[in-house]
C-alpha cells in the first residue's frame, strides 16, 4: 500500500477470494491504523471520516467506519458484513471515495461468527491493558505469547515497584510493551530498545530477557533527562550492579567484577579511566551502588526548587551531573570523573 492511501479518490486495494458453496454470515476485517493529529499536523488537513467504502463485486458499495487509532502503528480492526455471496470468484475491494481519507491499512481477514473469536493480536495492535493504567501490551498479529499478558503485567509490576522509589520518580502511563515477532522485527543491531512509544522485545526469547526487560526500563524510566553519554553506559552499569543482582538474584559474579575494577582504578590514582563505564563502576565501589539512587533524587529535588530545568526531554548538563551527583556522594566527585578520557568532550 503506497504512503498517505487514501489522500485521493479512487485509490483502492483489491483481492480475490473464491467460495466453493453460498456463505451467509462471512465478515471481514480490515485491520488498519490512522493518527488524526499527525496526519493534520504534517498535511494540514482533516481527514475524511467517512470516505472509505468495500465493494464486493459489482454490489452497492458499504462504507467503513475506521476511526482514529491514536498512532500510525497501532492498529484496530474495522469489521464489515458482506451479506450472503453465491458460490464461486468474488473481488473484494476496498475504495477511497474522497479526498484525505488517508489510512494505513496492514491486512485483510475473513472470517464467520462474533469477532472476538478473532486472536487478540490479530484484532488489536493492543493486546491487552492492565487495571492499574500503567502497562499496554503491544503485541504483532502473528505473536504467540509464551506469558499470558497477566503474567507480564505481574513481572513489569514488580520491576516499576522497585524503580519508583529508587528513582522518585515514574515515567508517564501507559507504558507500551511491544513484543514483535523475529520475522517483523526492524532493528537487526539490537536485542531489545526503547523509545517514546514504549519498550520493545523480540517474541521468541521474551520470557526468559529479564536483563532486557530491567534495562530498557531504566530507560523509560529517564523520561530523556539525560544526554547520551550518561544514559546508555549508566543503564548498563544499573542493570549489572543493581537490578539484575536485587530483581533476579542473578549476575552477582558480573556485579562484582564491575566493583572490582572500580577499585582498582581508586587503588592506583594514575589510572585514567578509558570508558564511562568504567567511570559508573568507580563511583559504585567509592560511594556503593545506592549512590546513584540519590543522585536521582537529588535531581528530582533540584527541579522542583527550579535549581534545574527538569523537564522530560530537555537533558541535564555535564556540570549539573557533577553537582548532583557530589551532592549524592556527599564530596566533590569531579576529580573522579575528570580522570574519565571523555570527560573534555562531552557537553
Amino acid at each position: 500500500v503506497q504512503e498517505f492511501w487514501g489522500e485521493l479518490p479512487g485509490q483502492s486495494i483489491a483481492f480475490q477470494q473464491h467460495t466453493q458453496q453460498p456463505v451467509y454470515d462471512l465478515r471481514i476485517g480490515v485491520r488498519y491504523a490512522f493518527d488524526e493529529s499527525a496526519y493534520l499536523g504534517f498535511r494540514g488537513l482533516a481527514s475524511a471520516g467517512n470516505g472509505i467504502f468495500l465493494r464486493i463485486d459489482d454490489l452497492e458499495p458499504i462504507p467503513v467506519t475506521m476511526p482514529d487509532t491514536g498512532t500510525w502503528d497501532q492498529f484496530e480492526t474495522a469489521v464489515v458484513e458482506t451479506g450472503p455471496l453465491a458460490p464461486g470468484n468474488h473481488v473484494f475491494r476496498l475504495e477511497s471515495t474522497q479526498e484525505n481519507s488517508v489510512r494505513n491499512i496492514d491486512c485483510f481477514f475473513l472470517f464467520n461468527g462474533n469477532e472476538s473469536l478473532i486472536p487478540l493480536p490479530l484484532r488489536s495492535t493492543v493486546s491487552a491493558q492492565s487495571d492499574n493504567g500503567r502497562w499496554l501490551l503491544v503485541t504483532t498479529p502473528d505473536v504467540r505469547l509464551t506469558m499470558p499478558p497477566s503474567e507480564i503485567f505481574l513481572s513489569f509490576d514488580r520491576i516499576w515497584n522497585s524503580y519508583e522509589p529508587w528513582f522518585g520518580w515514574t515515567p508517564p502511563k501507559p507504558v507500551r510493551i511491544h513484543i514483535i515477532t523475529e520475522h517483523r522485527w526492524d532493528n537487526p543491531g539490537a536485542t531489545a530498545y526503547q523509545n517514546q512509544w514504549g519498550v520493545f522485545f523480540r517474541a521468541e526469547p521474551f520470557a526468559t530477557e529479564q536483563g532486557n526487560w530491567v534495562h530498557e526500563m531504566t530507560h523509560m524510566f529517564y523520561v530523556a533527562h539525560f544526554p547520551g553519554w550518561f544514559d546508555e553506559s549508566s543503564v548498563r552499569a544499573l542493570t549489572a550492579l543493581v537490578w539484575m543482582p536485587r530483581l533476579y538474584g542473578a549476575g552477582r559474579e558480573e556485579a562484582k567484577g564491575w566493583l572490582a575494577d572500580g577499585r582498582s582504578i581508586l587503588a592506583d590514582p594514575s589510572h585514567s579511566i578509558d570508558a564511562p563505564e568504567l567511570l559508573w563502576a568507580t563511583i559504585a565501589a567509592r560511594y556503593g551502588p545506592d549512590v546513584f539512587s540519590r543522585f536521582f533524587h537529588e535531581c528530582r529535588k533540584a527541579g522542583e526548587k527550579n535549581e534545574i530545568d527538569f523537564t522530560p526531554g530537555r537533558h541535564l548538563t555535564k556540570t549539573e551531573i557533577v553537582t548532583l551527583m557530589s551532592r549524592a556522594a556527599e564530596e566533590n566527585v569531579r576529580p573522579l570523573f575528570e580522570r574519565w578520557t571523555g570527560f573534555a568532550e562531552v557537553e
